[in-house]
């Protein structure tokens, strides 16, 4: 299962990936967490264009696609509807805690999504059990 924890920057998209991880591992359903800012800094690849975007998009599915874990948490910003189309999430988590970033260009070109699986609107401690709660219901299903 793949799961697309996404947001403007500063928005709470790692700290409740992290935290949803935590929570599954204690679970005992194995994990894979995977964060955008991390991958970049693996391929020195810093480029926020349409086309950097996109090329982040393909890294992060391609990942996702051949993780041996139960359950890959993907944490980026995912500014781009057609990024979102790539990496073809089961389960989109949209941090919708901001209304602008500290980023002119991300601001530029972010488009919300036209719909989630589960939209958050702050930060609040219950955030992670009621997506733990979604997985029990996707899996059960």
């Amino acid at each position: 299962m793949k799961i697309l924890v996404m947001g403007l920057p500063g928005s709470g998209k790692t700290k409740l990936a992290k935290s949803l991880a935590k929570s599954l591992r204690e679970l005992r359903i194995t994990v894979e967490l995977l964060n955008a800012d991390t991958l970049r800094l693996q391929a020195d690849d810093w480029d926020f264009s349409r086309e950097g975007r996109m090329r982040q998009a393909y890294r992060m599915a391609d990942l996702a696609e051949t993780s041996a874990a139960e359950i890959c948490i993907i944490d980026m910003v995912a500014a781009l509807s057609a990024q979102r189309t790539v990496i073809a999430p089961d389960m989109l988590v949209f941090m919708n805690t901001l209304g602008e970033s500290a980023y002119q260009d991300t601001n530029e070109v972010f488009a919300p999504p036209s719909s989630s699986d589960v939209e958050f609107k702050n930060h609040v401690s219950n955030n992670v059990a009621k997506v733990v709660n979604l997985i029990k219901e996707l899996q059960c299903a």
